[in-house]
């Protein structure tokens, strides 16, 4: 429901939960070895109306559509 309610409103999610990126979540965050993996969901991100960067979504793995 909070997914859902952040895609109609604009807002940016994010979060460290597994799988939240992709249940339509915009950016997760997991640490591995003590540093931070980023994986964006950009479906998800235009949907919502936000434009992520190229800086951002060249250091991210990104999830368009069904492949990553």
């Amino acid at each position: 429901a909070a997914i859902a309610y952040a895609q109609e409103h604009g807002i940016l999610s994010v979060s460290d939960a597994k799988g939240f990126a992709e249940q339509g979540g915009i950016i997760q965050m997991n640490f591995v070895a003590q540093q931070v993996q980023i994986k964006i969901n950009y479906d998800a991100a235009v949907k919502t109306g936000l434009h992520i960067a190229a800086p951002l979504l060249s250091i991210a793995t990104v999830l368009r559509g069904s492949q990553p």
